[in-house]
């Protein structure tokens, strides 16, 4: 088990603070904040466990954005979380559903039960219940209702909803040693997480405030090499994305989303945009029966070293020139051909066409009828129709802000877009955040008539795990 935990002075010192919040009686609020891959939720997961196992309190509970998370995010944690924890110390344990809610039921050693000093008057219970529950959405809370709580762990704590929140301060009323374990990555300051709860409660003697940068996580102690060619993908150690991701600090990232963007080193024109090898192509499907309907072709260069969108097709629906879904795939055929007669012709490879999952009545009458259209020069049977593996708004965001502000060795950037789509290079450089959701602190992006979000969404919906896995972490290699 040594090999998770910290070599250096200061990581080691980072679990000898969280180990004192969580014995010290007098300690309720434990903030974990800082970057991704910092290890904050493994040292967590080492450390939460020997507090439950002598916890005088039956129920805990791991609250994250939904139940998977909180499973994903504390009992694996990449296979170092609590399942491994127990496993490698012989702590007996099982897992439950219980009146539909997840649970782990733990076996409190006899060790611990026979100790005189650790179980006075035997009021540690014999087995403990640890609850795993989504909290993001608003009627959420209404699940955390019932139990009583000894502990309980906010994991994503700013992606929560206030309700959930809400009721976890509730649900600790009766706690014998009551303990709040805060793991947060970085938002915006004037988040309302940190304004109404966080920055309030590190200001009392009751709480214990550690941060975390990435290059806190042991692994990265013992694998630096890992940690050069992450910290690599953004050159500018000033940028928004590297104080974020990298050094774990709350960053105002401004209303402009796309700040990265620089049409110098990423509009091409078409023989640049046709020369290129594309080992993936996609294309993301937007619907807007009421507003725009958008389509978007992507291609991931070879070695991965691009994103680059090819091609658009935009309609603007109206009372006037409404279109359904017959006219909406005949202009889809109309507009591959276009392409096609362009000189683009690896448009001929096979393609994944990504559609929105809301669209699920068009993406079943798109995969019906579009094989209908082979036998001219475009062959559609290579054209296969899939519901867009659609993230989270932000991680699609800055994903493409990744690749934006990385530089080729020719001086390009990893984000290109062909000069022809004029209502992207607009929205990308005009996109921002809702503003009423920003000084609230929550980066939400504005959906208004400034600005085409309908090409913004299409290009994110042809990227998937594939396309982000391997675009991420090899800049050094370009």
């Amino acid at each position: 088990m040594n090999f998770i935990l910290p070599k250096s002075k200061e990581n080691k010192q980072k679990y000898i603070d969280i180990a004192i919040g969580l014995s010290n009686k007098k300690i309720i609020d434990i903030v974990l904040e800082g970057a991704i891959r910092s290890g904050k939720n493994t040292s967590i997961a080492f450390l939460v466990l020997d507090f439950w196992l002598r916890s005088k309190d039956k129920f805990h509970l791991v609250l994250s954005t939904t139940t998977r998370n909180a499973f994903l995010n504390l009992a694996e944690a990449d296979n170092l979380g609590l399942f491994y924890q127990m496993l490698s110390r012989g702590i007996g344990f099982r897992t439950a559903n219980l009146n539909g809610i997840s649970a782990i039921i733990i076996q409190t050693p006899t060790s611990i039960l026979e100790n005189e000093e650790l179980n006075k008057n035997g009021k540690v219970p014999t087995e403990k219940y640890v609850y795993f529950m989504g909290g993001a959405k608003a009627d959420a809370y209404k699940r955390i209702k019932g139990n009583s709580y000894g502990s309980i762990v906010l994991d994503e704590g700013n992606e929560l909803h206030n309700n959930s929140i809400i009721e976890c301060y509730t649900r600790l009323a009766a706690a014998k040693e009551p303990k709040r374990i805060w793991l947060i990555n970085p938002k915006n300051p004037n988040h309302f997480v940190y304004k109404k709860y966080l920055d309030p409660a590190c200001k009392k003697p009751t709480s214990i405030y550690i941060h975390f940068k990435m290059k806190n996580n042991p692994f990265f102690e013992r694998h630096p090499e890992k940690l050069k060619i992450f910290e690599e993908q953004w050159p500018d150690k000033n940028s928004t994305s590297y104080k974020l991701l990298c050094l774990g600090q709350r960053v105002n990232d401004g209303k402009i989303i796309y700040k990265e963007f620089s049409p110098k080193h990423s509009v091409k024109d078409w023989s640049w945009i046709c020369k290129q090898e594309y080992i993936k192509l996609s294309i993301g499907v937007d619907v807007g029966y009421t507003d725009s309907t958008a389509y978007s072709l992507v291609g991931y260069t070879k070695g991965w070293k691009n994103k680059v969108v090819i091609h658009q097709w935009l309609h603007k629906n109206s009372i006037e020139e409404e279109m359904g879904t017959d006219e909406l795939i005949s202009n889809f055929v109309g507009w591959i051909e276009d392409v096609y007669y362009l000189g683009f012709t690896q448009i001929q490879q096979y393609i994944r066409v990504k559609v929105d999952d809301a669209a699920k009545g068009f993406r079943l009458d798109f995969k019906k009828q579009l094989p209908l259209f082979t036998g001219g020069d475009v062959n559609f049977d290579n054209f296969k129709v899939y519901k867009a593996d659609k993230k989270k708004i932000n991680e699609r965001i800055y994903f493409d802000k990744m690749l934006m502000s990385q530089r080729t060795k020719e001086g390009d950037s990893r984000y290109i877009v062909f000069a022809g789509c004029k209502q992207m290079i607009e929205s990308i450089s005009s996109a921002q955040w809702n503003i009423d959701a920003y000084e609230k602190g929550e980066n939400v992006r504005e959906d208004t008539s400034k600005f085409e979000i309908g090409v913004l969404d299409s290009s994110e919906y042809a990227d998937d795990d594939i396309v982000m896995n391997n675009m991420k972490g090899i800049h050094s290699k370009l």
